[in-house]
């Protein structure tokens, strides 16, 4: 899926810090719009440890094969740590004691996407780490805009790293991309549905690009997204659950003019499928389950 302006998939991720200092250059408005779980660490030790043990992002697994059915969905939504997935590495050069290049290799065959932050005397070893693959992007600590561009690097990275995990799932599953995956007018159409309805997770939900949508209390939409021929197409090809929810869906059906003509109608419950909310972890209750958990330490160690 190169290319691709929208992800197969989206959720609240953890971006991963070497360098506590950072911190107080965070935006923290930017993180509770993105919905970033931040860990900071001064021991870059500590940073591998933490990232040898984030959770395996199910979706890029090469065992994936692609049902018709729930497909990507089954395979992440019903993933309790999601959420802990490193999409982000922010790393301080001045806290990385060993040989920058090494320490950095070992990240190389990660997904998540790498930031250098550097003093300007440094800058060349960033040059090179970029030219070589081993980092994405870097921030200079002299720039007078140092605060905006560190956090747009923290955000650009954020959207790459979905983008990256879909062009390995639609490597893996041999996907064929809809259309409106590289519409830029549909693309806004998107991401304004997504912040209207106050969607903090989304998963592509079947091979002809439905999606299935979640605000942080699991609470669920599906979004039909269909060009005039795949109506056309509709009543020889899909399944009878399918075609009896685009039916039913009709009072609801509307008309976007993109690059094309696309018909879409955003569902709540029933859905096409079944969807078992029992195994549904929210993003509020794991961030509920978070704060528990720093209390209960915070309290062991009065």
């Amino acid at each position: 899926m190169n290319g691709s302006l929208i992800p197969a998939c989206y959720f609240p991720s953890t971006v991963t810090v070497l360098g506590k200092s950072l911190s107080s250059h965070i935006d923290y408005n930017l993180v509770h719009n993105s919905k970033l779980i931040y860990h900071f660490f001064d021991a870059p030790d500590s940073v591998c440890r933490a990232i040898q043990r984030s959770p395996h992002l199910q979706l890029a697994d090469s065992q994936i094969k692609f049902s018709k059915e729930l497909s990507l969905v089954h395979l992440e939504v019903y993933n309790p740590h999601r959420f802990e997935e490193v999409s982000v590495l922010l790393m301080d050069l001045n806290k990385i004691t060993s040989e920058p290049e090494i320490y950095l290799e070992q990240f190389s065959n990660q997904l998540f996407r790498k930031c250098l932050v550097v003093d300007p005397q440094d800058e060349e070893v960033a040059r090179k780490a970029l030219d070589k693959g081993l980092i994405q992007s870097y921030v200079r600590k002299n720039d007078h805009d140092f605060v905006a561009k560190i956090n747009d690097a923290i955000n650009t990275l954020h959207q790459q790293f979905f983008l990256e995990v879909s062009s390995v799932i639609g490597k893996i599953l041999s996907l064929k991309q809809p259309a409106y995956f590289r519409d830029e007018l549909f693309t806004e159409f998107f991401r304004k549905l997504v912040r209207e309805n106050k969607i903090v997770e989304f998963y592509m939900a079947d091979e002809d690009g439905d999606f299935l949508l979640f605000d942080e209390n699991a609470n669920g939409y599906y979004l039909m997204i269909k060009t005039e021929d795949d109506v056309n197409d509709m009543e020889e090809n899909s399944n009878v659950h399918y075609l009896k929810a685009w039916k039913n869906s009709c009072r609801e059906v509307q008309k976007i003019m993109c690059n094309q003509t696309y018909s879409y109608a955003l569902l709540e419950e029933p859905f096409p499928f079944e969807l078992d909310k029992s195994r549904l972890k929210s993003f509020r209750f794991y961030l509920d389950e978070q704060q528990q958990q720093m209390f209960g330490n915070n309290t062991s160690k009065m």
